[in-house]
């Protein structure tokens, strides 16, 4: 996985909440949870689908889930938006990928 594809990702991400569109936290976690988060994100942020690698994909789940599994979305600052949570994910798989080499 790039950065500059996580980066980029973000960049969306708040394209996406700029423009008001909203994913409840429940939903997000649920959707990482059951594997399905990348179809309920391209109903609002259509370039995940594009961006993303099937291994990126891999990668980013994996990541996700252990992150789900781990902490509360509220260790992130997060307590309402599905959107914000996935952003604060992407700048934790940046940290965790910096933090390897």
């Amino acid at each position: 996985m790039k950065i500059n594809t996580l980066v980029h990702l973000l960049f969306q991400l708040n394209a996406a909440i700029d423009a008001g569109k909203t994913i409840s936290l429940s939903d997000t976690e649920n959707a990482i949870e059951n594997g399905t988060i990348f179809d309920l994100l391209s109903g609002n942020v259509p370039e995940f689908k594009s961006l993303l690698h099937q291994d990126d994909r891999t990668f980013l789940l994996e990541a996700w889930q252990g992150l789900s599994n781990a902490y509360s979305s509220r260790k992130f600052g997060i307590s309402n938006s599905g959107l914000g949570l996935i952003a604060a994910y992407c700048l934790q798989a940046i940290n965790d990928i910096e933090n390897k080499q």
